[in-house]
């Protein structure tokens, strides 16, 4: 686990969202790195500010069904 950390950081550092997010289940869960709730909340901030600048490339329908869609596919919060 610790090599899988090693890659999903230098992948994360480099723009790499699926990284950043992988990163930020590692730090979450503990594997492979001390649980770190610090790491992951940047970790899942660097792949959010990423998602954040993809609606310039859709237009207005589109943001609108993508929401949609997260919005029936998000788990309830208890």
């Amino acid at each position: 686990m610790v090599k899988a950390v090693y890659w999903f950081r230098r992948a994360a550092e480099q723009g790499d969202a699926i990284g950043q997010l992988n990163l930020g289940e590692h730090y979450l869960t503990g594997q492979g790195v001390k649980h770190d709730p610090v790491g992951l909340y940047v970790a899942v901030d660097w792949a959010a500010a990423k998602r954040r600048k993809l609606p310039v490339h859709l237009i207005r329908d589109q943001i609108f069904r993508a929401l949609a869609r997260i919005n029936a596919w998000r788990p309830r919060e208890r």
